[in-house]
């Protein structure tokens, strides 16, 4: 950096008149570049200085904004206060809400998840009672100033009980100027159904039946061969409402669609023809899957005598499967999914009457030709909105509901949160 014009003039006139002499130069000039230094060095300061200022008044306080999760209601997106032990039937890792009741009580009405195991029955015939690891909530950031027009489904921390009523964190499910309905565990706005996209549903979805291990999880099918077909199966407690997050509570439970299938192809012949078969209590959807290119999706309607009619289909070419390809069915809100590789491929509503009894056999898996080796196949479920609510007026603000609503508190509960009241969007601590 170079000192101005001006000072370069004035300082030759100083150092450069005759009756100076040849030492004293040299000392001028050592003086003059001591002085522009030390000049150069005070103006970075003060610009360090005020740079480090905008960054802890605007960056820090105005846009990120570290909390903890304190409570329970947007399990398992976000773990508030919780328990964590390991099943001692499965070795299934079990998280239990610590916010809401005790570790003694969790264990009286606890059921694994993935295994369906009791673990009163396993305390009572004399094992050990395990102890668990008590965590604290998960660290999160509120992303402030970076977003106005809130989403639908974003995750936002707002003041719900004034400015120092403490930050409440819960999902946008109803935006400003909409009219909302929870019917059948289902959002509608508008009269048009919402149903949640993959991304949330993947951030929700808990465990109904995992492999246990590696070694017993691969699959064979041939079609050559009398393993042909697989049926995932679901005992009665699996494909109900209920919340192993808070098995203390005295819990409500109703059958529940709100089902996603998940597996790996681990290799197949060319040509194979993977049948899906996804049952929804009312009728059932039919995905023939051509490896490695091509897919159809057939719907069918089950009328209360037990005849089916075809109502949609849809085909398609598949992305191209680079090894191993990740497969997922999602029954959930009536709505359809075949997602490969983490990608919606295609959708279809579904219309379904309300389920009087536990679907046993949800999905179904055959090899109608060649044949193909599946892993990590495995039955998930995502909450359904149990509480029945109708918005019949404009939303004057924004519908939040939580995650987990067994424990949530939310908009069924204290209403509209108004838009001056959400400060920003809520993401897991990316550190």
């Amino acid at each position: 950096m170079t000192a101005p014009p001006m000072a370069k003039l004035d300082a030759h006139d100083a150092c450069s008149a005759p009756i100076r002499q040849a030492g004293s130069q040299g000392r001028c000039h050592s003086s003059q570049r001591i002085g522009l230094t030390f000049s150069l060095y005070a103006r970075n300061a003060v610009f360090f200085v005020i740079l480090m200022l905008m960054i802890d008044t605007w960056l820090v306080s105005g846009i990120v904004y570290p909390i903890r999760v304190a409570g329970p209601s947007m399990m398992p997106s976000l773990d508030g206060p919780r328990f964590e032990i390991a099943c001692p039937q499965c070795g299934y890792p079990l998280c239990w809400c610590a916010a809401t009741q005790s570790f003694a009580n969790c264990l009286e009405r606890a059921r694994c998840p993935n295994c369906g195991t009791r673990l009163a029955r396993l305390m009572t015939s004399g094992n050990q009672q395990p102890q668990p690891n008590v965590r604290a909530g998960n660290p999160v950031v509120i992303l402030k100033g970076l977003w106005r027009a809130w989403k639908r489904w974003d995750t936002v921390a707002f003041y719900n009980a004034g400015e120092h009523g403490g930050l409440t964190v819960k999902r946008i499910v109803g935006l400003p100027g909409e009219r909302t309905e929870i019917r059948d565990g289902v959002l509608w706005a508008d009269g048009r159904l919402q149903p949640r996209p993959w991304e949330v549903q993947r951030s929700m979805c808990v465990p109904v039946n995992l492999p246990r291990n590696r070694e017993d999880s691969v699959i064979h099918l041939d079609a050559a061969s009398s393993l042909s077909q697989w049926e995932v199966e679901a005992t009665h407690n699996t494909v109900t409402t209920y919340c192993h997050f808070h098995p203390a509570l005295d819990q409500y439970e109703k059958p529940t669609r709100n089902l996603i299938l998940r597996f790996s192809l681990e290799r197949f012949s060319p040509g194979t023809r993977l049948h899906i078969r996804s049952r929804f209590g009312s009728g059932h959807v039919e995905a023939t899957l051509t490896l490695p290119s091509e897919f159809s999706v057939v719907c069918f309607d089950e009328s209360p005598d037990g005849t089916s009619t075809k109502r949609e289909q849809i085909s398609g070419k598949l992305p191209p499967l680079i090894g191993e390809g990740e497969f997922a069915v999602s029954l959930v809100d009536q709505h359809f999914l075949l997602i490969v590789n983490d990608r919606v491929i295609t959708q279809m509503f579904y219309a379904a009457r309300p389920l009087a009894k536990p679907i046993q056999r949800p999905f179904e898996v055959i090899v109608e030709r060649g044949s193909v080796a599946i892993h990590n196949l495995g039955l998930w479920k995502v909450s359904c909105y149990d509480d029945e609510h109708r918005w019949a007026d404009p939303l004057p603000g924004y519908y939040v509901l939580g995650d987990d609503p067994h424990v949530s508190l939310d908009s069924r509960h204290f209403g509209i949160v108004a838009p001056d009241r959400v400060i920003g969007r809520v993401i897991k601590w990316p550190f």
